[in-house]
């Protein structure tokens, strides 16, 4: 008899087990990614400009319930009704009824732009195919509960038609038209356009979807691994696409070679409840073949020490000049960015005749805040309030020179009055014009830490340095998240102080807003930078409280 070859087969058996292994370990490692993720995200799209995944627990909603002011409430759930009858209600169906029973621990509502098309003279997009669109993917975590609704008979009126191996279900017509599949027993998805459905279940047959985005898994593992699990909500803005998108409804469109060169690639948040209100808890990474590179560099300690106690805003930061070039990059690919580096570049050329970067930011390479304080009570109150801005120095010869130069522009250009003064003990330069209630003066607060103010008479609360400072008040040590540190700077924004109280005009926002507004007491903003490709923010949002 002939003797099976014993090698041959351990080598097969070794090989079948090892092919069996990976097979096994990748499964394990997909669900595990899959695990951390929002819900649903293996079947949307790389071109879905945002995500929002929401808690299905009803206990955190009833938490949320406890913030802000009735009118501020009724139109957080006049938002979430208008969405609900968009995507389910419209449909027939009902989310308590028919959806908790079975639905996973959170859904996830996707926002799609509107499908590119050619038009010409003959030929015009049809409305459905022009306008932006959203869909809604719930995860099925049982199955049998699932079935049971979908096989309800009046669901039976919608029509059926097949779309690469899965049934789509539509409803309605025109703008109001819907559509709807189930994804294996795995995910139901709903959508108001038919590119949105399609896209979905392509994405789930294989297509490209934002798993596949470069730092999006890891993104939220960062979250998992900083012990980050408890949240009421998820989002996700894809930033290439949002700002493609933004760029053509804006009044100054991006070219196509800026699009291309657009750096960021994702912005990532958890939204959590806290006492004081709404915690926002944020990453924004770069493209994997970005040319940029952030400086780690945490070094932003100490200026909120330098602010008056009664300080209604402020921002600072560790380094000035890295700052505003790291702004003018990503303002300069933006259309939404609220100050173009352009217009004030040309600003300072035109009125001091100084270059921004050559005369003044090639200096300013140390810490910086600039912050708004209301007038002192018993002063001229023609101006609500005064501006300071403080930066340490990296060049004191050079920062002497330069403000000098400013100084004699000043004078010759726009005859004001320009010499040296003394406010609280310290020698300052003072700028003399024939405006009522204006104090505009500048000088040193250390060697090495020059200082400017401009608006109501304002001097007297920070020269010299206060005792009781704006870093010992509960507005900053409440309001402003500390769970970054060390930090790159912070943002402080007192809302019943400015934007409630109706005392600065220019910081009012149209009515529509004021509900909202109301609700809230103050925002707070730490920053940070984690590495090279890598920035977190803490946004703290202060709320009133309700018993509802």
């Amino acid at each position: 008899m002939k003797k099976t070859p014993v090698v041959p087969i351990a080598l097969t058996a070794v090989a079948a087990v090892a092919a069996i292994g990976a097979v096994a370990y990748w499964i394990v490692a997909r669900n595990a990614r899959l695990a951390l993720v929002p819900a649903g995200s293996e079947t949307i799209p790389q071109a879905a400009i945002a995500t929002v995944s929401i808690s299905s627990d009803p206990d955190e909603w009833q938490q949320l319930r406890q913030y802000g002011t009735p009118e501020s409430q009724a139109l957080v759930d006049d938002g979430l009704n208008q969405l609900g009858e968009r995507l389910l209600a419209d449909n027939g169906i009902d989310y308590r009824r028919d959806i908790a029973p079975w639905v996973g621990p959170e859904v996830t509502v996707a926002f799609f732009p509107p499908p590119e098309f050619e038009a010409t003279p003959d030929d015009l997009p049809d409305v459905e195919d022009a306008r932006s669109s959203a869909a809604i993917v719930l995860p099925i975590e049982d199955p049998q509960e699932a079935q049971a609704v979908l096989d309800r008979p009046d669901l039976e009126t919608w029509a059926k038609r097949s779309y690469n191996e899965i049934e789509v279900w539509e409803k309605g017509s025109g703008d109001d038209k819907q559509y709807a599949a189930v994804l294996g027993q795995k995910f139901f998805a709903i959508a108001n356009a038919a590119p949105a459905i399609e896209s979905i279940i392509d994405t789930y047959k294989g297509e490209d979807s934002l798993l596949d985005i470069p730092g999006y898994v890891g993104t939220w593992e960062t979250f998992q691994e900083e012990d980050d699990p408890e949240f009421v909500a998820r989002t996700f803005f894809n930033i290439p696409e949002a700002i493609a998108v933004s760029s053509e409804n804006s009044a100054r469109p991006l070219t196509p070679e800026q699009l291309e060169a657009v750096q960021q690639q994702g912005l990532a948040t958890i939204v959590r409840l806290e006492t004081e209100g709404i915690l926002f808890r944020s990453i924004s990474w770069l493209k994997p073949n970005s040319d940029r590179r952030f400086a780690v560099v945490n070094a932003a300690e100490g200026m909120a020490d330098r602010l008056p106690q009664n300080t209604v805003m402020m921002m600072s930061g560790g380094n000035l000049q890295r700052t505003w070039q790291d702004y003018a990059e990503t303002a300069r690919t933006n259309p939404m960015s609220p100050l173009d580096p352009d217009w004030l570049e040309q600003a300072l050329q035109q009125t001091v005749e100084l270059d921004l970067e050559a005369d003044l930011l090639s200096w300013m390479r140390g810490q910086f805040a600039l912050a708004l304080v209301p007038t002192p009570t018993g002063v001229d109150e023609t101006f609500p309030g005064g501006i300071i801005f403080i930066v340490k120095s990296t060049d004191g010869r050079k920062a002497r020179d330069v403000l000098e130069k400013v100084d004699e522009a000043i004078a010759k250009k726009y005859q004001f009055q320009v010499g040296e003064a003394e406010l609280q003990g310290t020698s300052v330069v003072k700028w003399t014009t024939p405006i009522s209630g204006l104090e505009i003066v500048r000088g040193w607060l250390e060697p090495d830490l020059a200082f400017f103010s401009i608006g109501a008479p304002i001097g007297r609360t920070f020269i010299p340095k206060p005792e009781d400072s704006f870093a010992d008040t509960e507005q900053f040590i409440v309001g402003v998240p500390s769970l970054l540190e060390p930090n790159n700077g912070h943002f402080f924004l007192d809302v019943d102080r400015t934007l409630n109280s109706g005392n600065f005009p220019p910081l009012q926002l149209p009515p529509a807003q004021e509900d909202i507004l109301e609700a809230i007491r103050s925002i707070g903003v730490t920053a940070a930078v984690a590495d090279s490709r890598t920035t977190r923010f803490d946004i703290l949002v202060r709320l009133r409280r309700t018993s509802r």
